[in-house]
C-alpha cells in the first residue's frame, strides 16, 4: 500500500494508518499496549515498511522531537508491529 507523506514525520501514519496481524493479535489479547490512536478496525495491516524519504521513522533531518526520544517512539512502534522496516533511500 503506497503512502504518500508530504513531511517527515512518518510515525505518525505508521502509528495510526498501519498495524500488522501480530499487533492485532497482541492488543486483543491484552499483551500489547497501544495509545488512543490505534484503530485496529481502520488500519491496514502490512508485511514490511519501506521508506523511501532516507530519513528517520521519527523526527526527520533535524530530529524535530527532544534528542532520543524519537528512538524510543520509533522502537515501540515498530517492536509491536514486528514487521521489517526498510530505509530504501539512506542519506550517505
Amino acid at each position: 500500500i503506497p503512502v504518500f507523506i508530504n513531511g517527515v514525520e512518518a510515525h505518525t501514519i505508521v502509528r495510526d494508518w498501519l498495524t500488522s496481524q501480530r499487533e492485532i493479535d497482541g492488543v486483543s489479547k491484552g499483551v500489547i499496549s497501544r495509545d488512543s490512536t490505534y484503530k485496529p478496525n481502520e488500519a491496514t495491516s502490512v508485511d514490511a515498511i519501506v521508506s523511501t524519504i532516507g530519513f528517520p521513522l521519527v523526527g526527520g533531518p533535524a530530529g524535530s522531537m527532544e534528542a532520543g526520544r524519537n528512538v524510543d517512539v520509533a522502537s515501540q512502534l515498530l517492536k509491536s508491529m514486528d514487521v521489517p522496516y526498510v530505509v530504501a533511500s539512506p542519506l550517505l
